[in-house]
C-alpha cells in the first residue's frame, strides 16, 4: 500500500479515504516514526521531514523549507479503527 500527504501523489487518495475512519501508524524497521510525507510498503521506503537530534525539523540554508529524507527498509502501515465518541 502507498499513502501520501502530497495532493499530487496518487497515494493521497488512499490516505484521504483511510484517515476518515482510521488512525494511521507508520513503522520503519519495526519502530514507529512520525512526520512522514509518503509511505510505500511495496517499494520499501518512507519520505519524511529530516529531523535533528531533538526531533525538530531541519531547514534548508535559506531557512525557507524543511529538508526531506528518503529511508529504505522494512515499511509497515498500520490502521486502527477510530472509536465513535
Amino acid at each position: 500500500m502507498r499513502i501520501s500527504l502530497n495532493k499530487k501523489d496518487f497515494g493521497f487518495f488512499k490516505f484521504k479515504k483511510l484517515i476518515e475512519k482510521n488512525d494511521i501508524k507508520i513503522f520503519f524497521d519495526e519502530k514507529e516514526i512520525k512526520n512522514c510525507i509518503t509511505v510505500d510498503e511495496e517499494k520499501g521506503y518512507v519520505l519524511k521531514f529530516a529531523e535533528d537530534e531533538e526531533g525538530k525539523p531541519v531547514l534548508n540554508e535559506k531557512r525557507t523549507a524543511a529538508l526531506k529524507v528518503r529511508l529504505y527498509g522494512n515499511v509497515r502501515i498500520e490502521t486502527i479503527k477510530k472509536s465513535k465518541a
